[in-house]
């Protein structure tokens, strides 16, 4: 059964202020934490809370990605939310996993023997240049997207700016 947004309405009371849902009946906080984020059980199904969020508020159940402006996958306040792309997703997620530089858009090139800096926009990869350092690398992919992903740049340098 898809859920409705009258049925989301009839089930949970959501508070966009402190972006917390309480069972209507019980009145008591609901939701349990996910791998990284807050999972809410309606009729035996598993919602992620955040489009929860967006679903109560809008009456839209997101189609694209919902994501937090802070960055903190527990704070579900309504004005913490934003519907993005996945473009735009990608844009504002940090270092994966298998990254060896500890920058993002940052890697080692064995042909050059230095370090290069590198950024996706639109279906097209830029190569940002080729660098001594991985800092030096990462300053020119900052650079890049603070000029090309708009609110959502984020700094991966951890400098002031």
């Amino acid at each position: 059964m898809k859920l409705t947004h009258e049925r989301l309405l009839s089930f949970l009371h959501y508070d966009p202020e402190t972006g917390i849902f309480t069972n209507r009946k019980k009145r008591t906080p609901v939701g349990a934490m996910g791998r990284d984020c807050l999972v809410i059980k309606i009729d035996r199904v598993n919602y992620i809370a955040h489009r929860l969020a967006w679903f109560y508020i809008t009456g839209e159940y997101p189609t694209d990605g919902i994501n937090h402006k802070d960055g903190d996958f527990r704070n579900n306040r309504f004005s913490n939310l934003r519907q993005l792309t996945a473009a735009e997703k990608r844009f504002n997620c940090g270092v994966s996993s298998v990254n060896t530089s500890g920058y993002k858009g940052v890697s080692w090139s064995k042909e050059k023997n230095k370090w290069r800096a590198q950024a996706g926009l639109k279906g097209k990869q830029h190569n940002l240049g080729y660098y001594d350092t991985p800092e030096q690398a990462a300053r020119a992919y900052n650079a890049f997207a603070r000029k090309h992903h708009g609110e959502f740049y984020k700094n991966t340098l951890g400098e002031q700016e």
